[in-house]
């Protein structure tokens, strides 16, 4: 049987040996035909890609007026690549007291997320430097996970309605008023503050003192700093004893630009003493 079937295999290799042969340049040459419209159909669709990518990260044309979230979007591409968010961000993943406040404050809440409240954001369409802290508070909730995108107020008297507006496009919930920074925290929040008046600050932990001051952290001017511009008479002891734990944003020597200098000066991160 063995035999019998090996002669079958022969016979049929050989009748197959006698077939004509397609060679592999002739199928190689008959699919070529389409390689180029392939080609041109994969990079139409990057184009394609890449321009939605890049709509609002490139200048508008000279003669077209950008809008505000063009203008926020090229300080946020500037900003990501600056020394001084470079170090924001290693402070954050690497700074083991800071990570473990924070890390504590998300793991708090039910689904380890915080809420986020922006005060002092100034003229995002007229100020570079409002721009830059707006894009420092965009790339945090961009890189990080336990931030409520869904949750996330603004204010400012001074912004315009058509900011106002821009920012609601943009995600933020437009707040009508501040209340002179007296925000219960009844969920762990992160207060972004940056360049406030030291009354905001004092408003804002007089409100929570009796029982929310845990909720509480902020990224503002440095209340160490404070201390030293005023007298006790504006009871700015107060914040850095109960506040205790402060953190300055380090920025590195190769930070020289003014605008950044500005735009962050003395901001620290601030933690309650519990």
């Amino acid at each position: 049987m063995a035999i019998v079937g090996s002669r079958r295999r022969s016979g049929t290799t050989q009748q197959n040996a006698n077939l004509p042969i397609v060679s592999a340049n002739y199928k190689w040459k008959k699919w070529s035909y389409f390689v180029p419209l392939v080609v041109a159909l994969a990079v139409m669709s990057d184009m394609a890609f890449v321009d939605r990518l890049h709509f609002f990260s490139q200048p508008p044309p000279a003669n077209q007026e950008p809008t505000i979230q063009q203008l926020v979007q090229l300080s946020k591409n500037e900003l990501n690549t600056m020394p001084f968010f470079v170090n924001f961000w290693d402070q954050i993943q690497n700074n083991e007291e800071i990570s473990l406040r924070l890390e504590n404050l998300v793991n708090s809440t039910d689904d380890s997320k915080i809420d986020m409240v922006i005060y002092c954001i100034g003229r995002i369409k007229e100020s570079e430097h409002s721009r830059l802290q707006l894009s420092l508070a965009l790339l945090l909730k961009e890189k990080v996970d336990w931030i409520n995108n869904d949750n996330i107020k603004i204010f400012d008297p001074r912004l315009s309605d058509e900011e106002n507006e821009a920012l609601s496009e943009m995600g933020f919930q437009v707040l009508e008023n501040n209340e002179g920074g007296r925000r219960k925290a009844n969920e762990p929040t992160l207060f972004y503050m940056p360049h406030c008046p030291v009354t905001m600050y004092l408003g804002l932990m007089e409100e929570n003192l009796e029982d929310t001051l845990n909720n509480v952290v902020i990224l503002g001017n440095s209340f160490e700093k404070y201390k030293t511009d005023y007298d006790d008479s504006n009871n700015v002891d107060s914040l850095s004893g109960n506040f205790s734990r402060e953190f300055q944003i380090v920025r590195n020597v190769v930070d020289i630009l003014p605008l950044v200098q500005v735009a962050f000066k003395h901001l620290s991160w601030m933690f309650c003493s519990e």
